[in-house]
This record gives structure tokens, sequence and C-alpha cells, in this order.
């Protein structure tokens, strides 16, 4: 898909292979930025389309789920751990089975076909964070927890 952009944010074993690959291919569209934090790493958020999180390994809690939600942008990520309890497939992103390439190829360019359609879901995304996910929801639900116990 060289007419989209994809920037990858991260750091891991893989990544010589992956600088490796990106050149060897030609992959020009592909940019591999490296480890990403703070501001740096909210203005990608926020100037992307969406973000991916295409693992293969067992996520617990996609916390890079909710950061995209927060910043109004869907994912498409893997249905693998926690992530499909945070991503309604289909109305604040897209889920695939871990490792289907040809699944996340096709939510990729829907995306970047239907980018007012992805900015809604974006927005669902967003709503969904500050329901579930907000300061006094955490602080509620944890009262609760309190009570109970005590």
């Amino acid at each position: 898909m060289p007419d989209i952009p994809l920037l990858l944010v991260g750091e891991g074993n893989a990544h010589t292979d992956v600088m490796e690959l990106i050149q060897k291919t030609e992959l020009a569209h592909v940019k591999l930025l490296g480890f990403k934090k703070g501001d740096e790493l909210q203005e990608l958020i926020r100037n992307s389309i969406c973000t991916l999180l295409p693992s293969e390994w067992f996520e617990p809690f996609g916390l890079t789920v909710l950061e995209t939600f927060a910043h109004g942008r869907p994912v498409i990520g893997s249905a693998i751990g926690g992530i499909p309890e945070l991503i309604d497939d289909g109305q604040n992103g897209f889920l695939f089975e871990p490792g289907n390439a040809l699944a996340l190829q096709t939510h990729m360019a829907w995306m970047a076909e239907n980018p007012d359609r992805a900015l809604e879901m974006g927005s669902a995304g967003r709503q969904k964070v500050e329901t579930k996910f907000s300061q006094e929801r955490y602080y509620t639900r944890l009262m609760e927890i309190y009570q109970d116990i005590l």
C-alpha cells in the first residue's frame, strides 16, 4: 500500500530487522521513528487517521487504544487479549485476527478511503474514554469496591 504513509513508533528486539526490511524492499512510505513519548507521541496520534495495534502477543490491556481514543482517532487492533474489550468492531475501530495481514490491509485501506467515517469512529472512541475511563468513573468504581469490602 505505497500510497498510504505508515509511521512505526516503538522499539524492540526486531528493530534492526524491520529497518533492514524497509530498506531492502524499498518501502519509502514506511518510516521507522523509534521510541516516542510525551508531546511528540501525542502529536503523531493527533495527526494520524488511525492507530494500528497489530499485536500477536497477548495484551492484557491496550493503553495505546485509550490514548488514541482520547485524541479522537480510531484503532485497528488484533483480536487478542484485552484489545477486543476496548475496540467495538466497526464503531470505534476494527478488529482482525492476529497475524492476518490481508485483514489488516483491508482495514487500513478502508480508513484511507473513508476519512470522514474514520473521524466519526474516532469520536465514538473519544466518547467511550470520557464515559468509561474518566477519572470520575475510576474514582466512583474504586469507592464502590471499597464499600463492598467494608
